[in-house]
């Protein structure tokens, strides 16, 4: 845990603190820690990814499209080896992550052939 607290979803202590998932000093006293509840949101939108922006998005606006189709790439590769391996992690969940990366892989890249006109 974050010296400034555990992340918090609750309406007042985000609008108190920050975004939602923000680190809230409150959290431990208020009891509002809610880390997302579905497998679903732990591979798309993991709370340690949240902010004003979310993470992918930065790195595009960063790196540019084509440093973020390779990131994709390699990390769909990561998770499919390691997948069911690393503590904490369930294959499911490892595969999921993989199929999330794959997806953003092909979304950018037929975002860049309809920017081509293909």
């Amino acid at each position: 845990m974050s010296e400034l607290g555990k992340r918090c979803y609750t309406d007042g202590c985000a609008e108190a603190f920050g975004e939602p998932g923000a680190y809230c000093p409150k959290a431990d006293y208020c009891g509002a820690y809610e880390p997302p509840s579905t497998p679903q949101e732990r591979v798309s939108h993991p709370p340690h990814y949240q902010g004003k922006y979310e993470c992918i998005d930065i790195m595009k606006a960063m790196f540019g499209e084509y440093e973020l189709k390779v990131f994709c790439k390699l990390n769909a590769f990561k998770y499919r080896f390691r997948a069911g391996k690393k503590d904490g992690s369930s294959m499911e969940e490892d595969m999921a992550k993989a199929e999330w990366y794959e997806n953003k892989y092909m979304e950018l890249h037929e975002e860049c052939l309809r920017a081509l006109g293909k």
